[in-house]
């Protein structure tokens, strides 16, 4: 791969509500790992350098268990999240050089594999921007309203996941845009700026789930007999 520089966001932001926790979903421990240390050590298999995202009530927490795994969490920057998504990245973006490529990436993604995260990076250094995706595999049902639903196609539709991969200098300009709320991931914000048919659509792994309730627990490989 071209030696551009390589960036890598990692958002978490996460209250952990829908976990039942008193902990932050990030920080939850998984087979003796929290679960952001995890992530960051992904993602620092292919990145040059990563910039974490967090509440500012989060990160004397997040400094004070990383230290508990400190030659297990890759070197990293910090910097304070936003009101939503949308501002935690522009947060992040500010920190990314021109002329590099970048990896915006879900804290509570810990099993996206090295393969995926290059491909991504790769694509995007190609055309620009990339995303990682999955086809759907359950039926689906387009529910109009609460008396009209009908069957679609499911071969017209992928779910998506993170990295989301950008040039740096094309991504920063699109998250100049006025936040909508429609903006559900990065791959909106580019799109609503540069068009339709500019994301690049890469194969994603099963295993990058985004670990969000208790039952995600059961899915993640160490649990897989």
């Amino acid at each position: 791969m071209n030696r551009t520089k390589k960036y890598g966001i990692i958002l978490a932001g996460g209250k952990g509500l829908r976990m039942g926790k008193d902990l932050p979903k990030q920080f939850l421990q998984v087979k003796g790992r929290m679960i952001l240390s995890r992530t960051l050590d992904a993602m620092a298999q292919v990145c040059d350098h990563l910039i974490l995202v967090l509440p500012q009530n989060h990160i004397a927490l997040w400094k004070e268990l990383s230290q508990k795994e400190s030659r297990l969490v890759p070197t990293h920057s910090i910097t304070i999240g936003g009101e939503t998504r949308f501002h935690s990245v522009r947060n992040g973006l500010e920190m990314v050089e021109e002329n590099s490529l970048v990896a915006i990436h879900d804290g509570v993604r810990p099993y996206v594999t090295e393969e995926t995260i290059r491909i991504s990076f790769e694509a995007a250094l190609r055309f620009g921007a990339a995303i990682p995706v999955l086809p759907v595999t359950e039926s689906l049902r387009l529910v109009k309203s609460e008396t009209e639903n009908e069957a679609v196609n499911r071969n017209l539709y992928y779910t998506v996941q993170t990295p989301q991969c950008f040039e740096s200098d094309r991504i920063k300009k699109a998250y100049q845009t006025p936040y909508k709320e429609t903006f559900t991931d990065d791959a909106a914000v580019y799109e609503h700026l540069y068009g339709k048919n500019t994301i690049k659509l890469v194969e994603g792994n099963w295993e990058n789930i985004k670990i969000t309730r208790p039952n995600d627990l059961l899915f993640i490989p160490e649990f897989i007999d």
